[in-house]
């Protein structure tokens, strides 16, 4: 895969990777104070391969999510064309260092480095 999209779908098929996201979504989640939360995403990119790759990623995480007693989650593949949409209603609160902490714990994580150098692909 040669497309920058493509080298991201290899770096994420690192479990390791793929574990650190994962830690680093539901760290955020947890971080967030929720009320009242419903939360509808739609996305599509131009070609449905990417979007189905893009799908493998994001699927997952949204069931994960959908299960949340805190907030209604839903996310929805768009196999037709380019498309970012998102619907919301409720409130998030979240504190700003406690968010910068958890980012940083992300960026500095031995895991998200092995995925940048799977990104930037053989030099």
């Amino acid at each position: 895969m040669g497309s920058a999209l493509g080298r991201a779908a290899d770096a994420l098929g690192n479990t390791l990777v793929r574990r650190r996201l994962l830690k680093f979504v539901a760290d955020l989640w947890q971080a967030l104070r929720k009320r009242d939360l419903s939360v509808h995403l739609r996305l599509g990119l131009d070609d449905p391969a990417d979007t189905g790759r893009l799908w493998a990623v994001i699927g997952p995480v949204s069931s994960l999510l959908s299960a949340c007693p805190d907030a209604t989650l839903t996310a929805e593949p768009v196999f037709h064309g380019s498309l970012f949409e998102v619907e919301s209603r409720g409130s998030l609160r979240f504190i700003p260092l406690q968010v910068l902490v958890i980012t940083l714990g992300m960026a500095l994580s031995p895991a998200t480095w092995k995925g940048v150098q799977q990104m930037r692909g053989p030099r």
